[in-house]
């Protein structure tokens, strides 16, 4: 898909684990690959909110230093 000129987004939760270890373990390949362009959440609730909150911000950084995102183009 990236080799067709696609981007991908990807849901900044399951860089923190929220939806499991599996969906973590996807989302930190895809990201020290390079391939991800956009950051998005899909945030429904208070306790979704919470929970990203109590999220290491510097953590999240480490992850995404390798990937060049554009959400400030946006």
């Amino acid at each position: 898909l990236k080799n067709a000129g696609c981007m991908l987004q990807l849901n900044l939760m399951s860089l923190t684990g929220y939806y499991g270890g599996k969906q973590k373990q996807i989302a930190n390949l895809l990201t020290n690959a390079g391939l991800i362009d956009y950051l998005g959440t899909d945030l429904h609730n208070k306790s979704q909110i919470d929970f990203l909150k109590k999220v290491k911000p510097k953590k999240i950084t480490e992850i995404l230093k390798k990937n060049p995102i554009k959400n400030s183009l946006l």
